[in-house]
């Protein structure tokens, strides 16, 4: 949408999604993109288009899955009913596990960046007790 070419030296994992931004609709291709859910570095579940599979629950190995579309609150597992699904679902989990890895089966992922620091880092807000305060996720202690 800026017009720039992005960076060609590194693995750009984004997607352009000018279509949804701009009202447009947005291609199949992009409805159908897995998208993998990580709990710190625990692969969690993975979405593919209506599908959703969880693989850990709470720490916890699972295998359920939601039709997202027929049950947006995720309440009822369709897994038993799907089994060609669920099985298609684990492969792509396999993959982002073999890429970008999976703490809780000791994968470490061919992918994998370092997590990015930041020299002398410094708070961009400081806590006013006197002042309204919503706690912004990076200031909790257990996400950094």
């Amino acid at each position: 949408m800026a017009g720039a070419e992005p960076p060609q030296d590194r693995t750009i994992d984004g997607l352009d999604v000018s279509a949804l931004l701009g009202g447009g609709d947005p291609d199949d291709a992009l409805m159908e993109r897995a998208f993998c859910y990580y709990h710190r570095e625990a692969v969690e579940a993975v979405r593919v288009g209506r599908w959703k599979l969880h693989v850990r629950k709470d720490e916890h190995p699972c295998q359920l899955l939601f039709d997202l579309v027929a049950d947006p609150g995720e309440h009822v597992d369709v897994a038993l009913a799907h089994p060609e699904v669920v099985a298609r679902l684990e492969e792509v989990v396999e993959s982002f596990q073999a890429d970008l890895g999976d703490s809780s089966r000791g994968i470490q992922g061919s992918g994998r960046r370092p997590v990015g620091r930041v020299p002398d880092p410094r708070p961009l807000t400081s806590f006013d007790p006197t002042h309204p305060y919503i706690e912004a996720l990076y200031d909790m202690h257990e996400t950094g």
